[in-house]
């Protein structure tokens, strides 16, 4: 979840203590003021990284691939949707209320997964422009969630896996083919046959 530095309107997206693969990023952002509000820089403060981040984003729209503010001429803001990353919505405002403008977006870094050995901190810039191109600190709300993988499950002994350990074994087959000829899921469930 992200939280605020008020003095600085940057929010932290994720913070890790032990190593892992940063692997993914949702961010909901509700917009409170008018004017272009994807400026903010993403930046990954890896390991040792104290004042300079070891990957230093050129935009919030531009890691969320919709350079030029996912505008569609005439269209405006436009969703897209891709098995990598995306605006999978956008709630615009309905004129009623006048609501504020609302957006969806996610990345996957499933092929480029951002490694680290020691600690990890992810932060977003509440950053915009107002319309004479001058660049404007915001208050929106920012919303995120992390997705990334430890390397070890923190205090917890595991042992490795093994192929016997995905055999779900001929009862369960067989349970599942009686309950599909019988058209009832429950059966699997239950486990009792």
């Amino acid at each position: 979840m992200a939280t605020r530095e008020p003095s600085q309107r940057v929010e932290h997206v994720h913070r890790a203590r032990l190593p892992g693969l940063y692997v993914g990023t949702y961010l909901a952002v509700g917009v409170n003021h008018p004017g272009w509000w994807g400026e903010g820089e993403f930046k990954f403060f890896i390991d040792d990284d104290d004042e300079f981040p070891t990957i230093c984003g050129t935009g919030l729209e531009d890691y969320f691939c919709g350079s030029h503010d996912f505008n569609v001429p005439g269209a405006g803001y436009t969703t897209i949707s891709t098995p990598f990353v995306g605006l999978n919505q956008v709630v615009k405002p309905d004129g009623l209320y006048v609501s504020q403008q609302r957006f969806s977006l996610y990345r996957w870094h499933l092929s480029d997964p951002i490694a680290f050995d020691q600690r990890l901190k992810v932060t977003v810039q509440d950053l915009g422009w107002q319309e004479d191109g001058a660049y404007m600190r915001r208050r929106d709300d920012i919303a995120s969630v992390a997705y990334w993988y430890a390397a070890e499950p923190e205090g917890i002994k595991s042992e490795p896996m093994t192929i016997e350990h995905l055999d779900i074994g001929e009862a369960t087959v067989r349970r599942a083919y009686q309950a599909a000829l019988a058209n009832s899921p429950r059966e699997v469930l239950r486990g009792d046959r």
